[in-house]
């Protein structure tokens, strides 16, 4: 089991709390959950193997326990009728049983082409900054494709699927100024976000190919210690891009992502030079907790 530390001193009845919702957390009686089927398999597979020599802060995981409480008022809170909420729905792939607790399923029982069947939209909640917004993830898309994938298995028809984004660092300033500027930025803390559901046939692609990666990586990790690279995207990594920038400025007048074409520009404009900007793994950086044991981290220099 993971060490919690609390360095920073945080109030007892806090880091409690903290505490005992990092560990509630299970997959169920599952081979992989729907959110680790969608994310890089080598996290995964160094946590099981690595959990008890990890360290964490405890404030630093302020921010999902943050959306665990919010799931939980709203589970406790709603009584509304034909909906399921917080249930865990399981479905085969490949050998592999494959788990997804979906936040609120509202059914429809009707008849479908002379049976009686059950319509499903999917409603998933989301406790992140409201730039997310602005720039929706992949990953939701992947997710809640999955979740309608388990639904099909468990005899649901999914319909409709849409994440329920609410903002912890929403302003009113911001958005008073986004309406008079017809700029993006949501009016309300709370937003929500149509998810299209792809066809049945690229869903079942989706979740078999995913299984197939997993399973790879897991044999060649348990069996051959072998480890698989986490894709520049599953990193957050940037590319290296090339600012042009005259002396004594701090803004740089152009960025590229070609050396060429930013020296290109340069060179035609008086006391200018390229300044080079690194290509950084934003989660390997900051956001892994397995990182001192990826082989890719170490070579790369994210381990200290």
């Amino acid at each position: 089991m993971v060490k919690l530390l609390n360095k920073y001193n945080l109030p007892t009845g806090l880091a409690s709390a903290i505490k005992h919702i990092s560990s509630a957390y299970s997959r169920g009686q599952s081979d992989v959950s729907s959110t680790t089927l969608i994310d890089s398999p080598t996290p995964s597979l160094l946590f099981e193997k690595h959990q008890d020599k990890i360290e964490e802060e405890i404030a630093e995981k302020f921010y999902s326990v943050l959306g665990t409480a919010v799931h939980h008022i709203i589970d406790q809170a709603d009584n509304t009728e034909n909906v399921i909420k917080e249930e865990r729905f399981y479905g085969k792939e490949n050998g592999w049983v494959i788990s997804g607790a979906i936040d609120r399923l509202i059914y429809e029982t009707a008849k479908f082409e002379g049976e009686e069947v059950k319509f499903a939209d999917i409603e998933d909640y989301k406790c992140t900054s409201v730039w997310s917004v602005v720039n929706p993830k992949q990953a939701w898309h992947n997710q809640l494709n999955v979740y309608a994938w388990l639904l099909r298995q468990n005899g649901y028809i999914p319909r409709s699927a849409k994440i329920i984004v609410i903002g912890r660092d929403w302003q009113k300033s911001k958005a008073a100024e986004s309406i008079q500027n017809g700029g993006n930025y949501p009016p309300l803390p709370f937003h929500p976000i149509n998810i299209p559901l792809w066809t049945e046939e690229e869903q079942n692609k989706y979740v078999k190919d995913r299984v197939l990666i997993h399973q790879e990586a897991d044999h060649l990790f348990n069996t051959l210690n072998k480890q698989v690279g986490c894709t520049d995207d599953e990193r957050w990594k940037n590319p290296t891009m090339y600012a042009v920038k005259i002396k004594k400025q701090k803004r740089a007048l152009k960025l590229f992502d070609n050396e060429v074409d930013a020296q290109d520009y340069a060179k035609n404009i008086r006391e200018s030079y390229v300044e080079v900007r690194p290509s950084i793994a934003r989660r390997c950086k900051d956001y892994c907790n397995v990182k001192q044991f990826c082989e890719l981290a170490m070579k790369e220099g994210y381990v200290k």
